[in-house]
């Protein structure tokens, strides 16, 4: 974790990088119980903890970073020369890790309220779309970036119930049609929200989403 903090890798939260979680270093170290390791270090006092959960989670979802503590302790291992490593600031916009499908969700729910579409199923509030609209958006999205994301068929009613999107049904929009439409859109909690992105060898210097 040192190493990603001064490298500049990982996830980016309160002003600096370096932060992962037990996945990323199961992942990348092929280390097992990863997430034992990780709350035995924080407990000692080498690592600080945030909680990378969405907002008024019932659990939360934490990621680590090397500690002061932590980076002293292993310069005396390697028999190096102490140098501090940058902390983490106490306030910063919120973030939270989520899965890719999520993110992906969030992106076109997002999109849509700031790009109105051509037409208006809720009088005075154009943001409103199907699951098929958010899905072309990804398409079109795809188009020009040559990266296809999709979400599954959940991930728009999971944003609903942790309060970061809103859904309604709408009469149907053909005279002939028998069922209601279900419309979303981002929540005001949904758009203060940024999503965590993981910055390695090949994209340290991208932006988070």
């Amino acid at each position: 974790m040192d190493d990603l903090a001064r490298a500049g890798y990982g996830y980016e939260l309160r002003g600096v990088r370096g932060w992962a979680g037990s996945a990323n270093l199961e992942d990348s170290l092929k280390v097992y119980d990863a997430a034992a390791e990780l709350r035995r270090a924080y407990r000692r006092g080498s690592i600080t903890r945030a909680n990378a959960g969405v907002p008024d989670a019932r659990r939360p979802l934490w990621i680590y970073r090397i500690a002061d503590a932590g980076a002293r302790r292993l310069a005396t291992l390697r028999e190096q020369a102490y140098v501090p490593v940058a902390p983490p600031s106490l306030g910063g916009e919120p973030r939270a890790l989520m899965p890719p499908t999520v993110v992906a969700a969030m992106d076109a729910l997002r999109y849509a309220a700031e790009h109105p579409g051509d037409q208006e199923r809720v009088q005075g509030e154009p943001e409103w779309r199907t699951s098929l609209e958010l899905t072309r958006w990804l398409y079109a999205e795809a188009e020009h970036t040559g990266v296809n994301r999709v979400f599954m068929p959940g991930d728009l009613e999971r944003l609903v119930t942790n309060g970061l999107a809103q859904s309604r049904r709408v009469p149907p929009l053909l005279p002939d049609g028998k069922r209601p439409v279900l419309l979303y859109r981002i929540s005001i909690t949904g758009a203060a929200l940024r999503t965590l992105v993981w910055h390695g060898a090949d994209d340290h210097d991208a932006g988070a989403s």
